[in-house]
């Protein structure tokens, strides 16, 4: 059936839902305010549309291997939104570069896309950034996962 589940930081999945867990069409609207709309089986989604919440849209190939790999087409698109000036963009592209199998782990890069999105007030790129800096990896929560 439909329905909706809210967690305490107020980030929500909305839509078509089977032994209690999505299952088809549905969104998913991160702490973040991070969005993605497509076909869920649990908590992956290979295709669909991302919404950042400063502006920039992405339809298309989202993620694969139970959303451990990034598609390449996603990371050249958020990489190309966070170097036009999107500050979500910015923080997908740092967290890609420290959460997935692929992209290719690179915590330089990501500390450097993290910064960029700190700088423009996302508060989660500023938690990042300590979590790299205090433990050597970063703290969950961006929601891309």
């Amino acid at each position: 059936g439909q329905g909706r589940e809210t967690a305490a930081d107020g980030s929500f999945h909305e839509g078509t839902w089977e032994n209690g867990r999505p299952l088809g069409p549905g969104v998913r609207r991160y702490a973040t305010g991070i969005e993605i709309q497509g076909a869920w089986n649990g908590d992956t989604v290979s295709n669909g549309l991302l919404k950042l919440p400063d502006g920039p849209e992405y339809a298309g190939p989202l993620f694969r291997d139970r959303n451990s790999r990034v598609s390449p087409m996603l990371v050249d698109w958020v990489e190309h939104a966070a170097r036009s000036g999107s500050a979500y963009a910015s923080l997908l592209a740092g967290t890609f570069r420290l959460d997935y199998a692929e992209p290719a782990s690179d915590p330089s890069r990501a500390l450097e896309w993290l910064r960029a999105a700190a700088d423009a007030n996302v508060a989660e790129a500023a938690l990042r950034i300590f979590g790299v800096g205090v433990n050597g990896v970063g703290v969950d929560g961006v929601g891309a996962r």
